[in-house]
């Protein structure tokens, strides 16, 4: 009996939902967000899975997964096999969101990514919530430096410093072009950041 059977049982699905909703997860797409498309409660969706699969859950009740963390798993893996790294426990395993636990994919890529960072995983289900949560984090530095490309329109809006009759600029318009170009800086030093910490070998800016 697989996960859908489960719902179908509970009268949570009707059989020919069941079946269209198998088709899309077949294509890659995830079971949670369908069901939840399909009207059923999220903590509803959870709690069904919890029992089925019979493993241990972690619920992140809106806890920051920290930058250095993420690096474990990149984001294109985290967001093709749905599976997050949580944090690194006392025994230097590295704690992993999953929700399919049952895909052998999902533990391969586990296997695999274990082995290049040298540190074993336990896995853990987590709620759609969660896994969409850390997911959105990994954007977190793309989204500083779109916050930082803004207030650099904004600056350069203002126009530059203003001339005095003689030509001269004051220290004042001098402190002013400095805080104009504050922005920039800021850009540069998100770009490398957020380069710095997956590790990339390039960074290429179109």
């Amino acid at each position: 009996m697989t996960i859908l059977d489960e719902f179908v049982r509970l009268n949570l699905l009707d059989r020919s939902v069941a079946a269209e909703i198998e088709k899309e997860v077949a294509s890659g797409k995830i079971l949670d967000e369908l069901l939840i498309r399909q009207g059923l409660d999220p903590e509803k969706v959870f709690e069904v899975k919890s029992e089925y699969y019979n493993i241990p859950t972690k619920k992140l009740s809106g806890e920051m997964v920290p930058v250095e963390i993420t690096r474990y798993i990149p984001e294109k893996s985290a967001k093709y096999y749905h599976m997050v790294p949580l944090q690194v426990d006392e025994e230097n395993n590295l704690e992993v969101g999953v929700l399919d636990p049952d895909n052998l994919q999902v533990q391969s890529a586990l296997q695999f990514i274990s082995g290049n960072i040298g540190m074993s995983y336990k896995t853990f289900l987590i709620p759609y919530s969660d896994y969409r949560y850390v997911i959105d984090h990994y954007s977190g530095s793309r989204g500083e430096v779109k916050e930082a490309l803004s207030e650099l329109d904004i600056s350069e809006m203002t126009g530059g410093a203003d001339q005095g009759d003689d030509g001269s600029t004051s220290d004042y318009d001098s402190g002013e072009r400095i805080i104009e170009d504050a922005p920039i800086t800021k850009i540069v030093s998100n770009i490398l950041k957020f380069a710095a910490e997956r590790y990339a070998s390039d960074v290429h800016i179109e």
